[in-house]
């Protein structure tokens, strides 16, 4: 599992024992400035196809590649596309339409 944290970059988990996961490996850029909170880092993480794709918030976009031997079977998985709102299965099983881009709704003020 990938896992993006502000602040604190990007750690990969092992749930191989899910009674006691482990992190394997990070990814952290360092801190934006050591004295004052900033919000920055990375975004959001996802591991697709042997790489693990990072966006940070200031500073772009990150390709990442593990190399332990703990993630050999993820290197078997392909997909013919990223999508990260649903898997290919939970889009076969709900259909389509559930993942249809609606136009937005404007706000209800109170």
């Amino acid at each position: 599992m990938v896992q993006a944290w502000y602040q604190g970059g990007v750690s990969v988990w092992d749930f191989t024992d899910s009674a006691h996961p482990q992190e394997i490996g990070f990814f952290e850029r360092g801190p934006i400035s050591a004295d004052t909170f900033t919000v920055g880092d990375s975004w959001s993480a996802y591991y697709y196809n042997g790489y693990i794709y990072s966006n940070d918030i200031r500073e772009g976009f990150d390709v990442l590649k593990i190399s332990d031997r703990r993630t050999d079977s993820a290197k078997r998985v392909r997909l013919a596309e990223l999508n990260v709102r649903a898997s290919p299965a939970t889009a076969d099983r709900h259909g389509t339409a559930a993942f249809r881009r609606e136009a937005p709704r404007p706000a209800e003020r109170p």
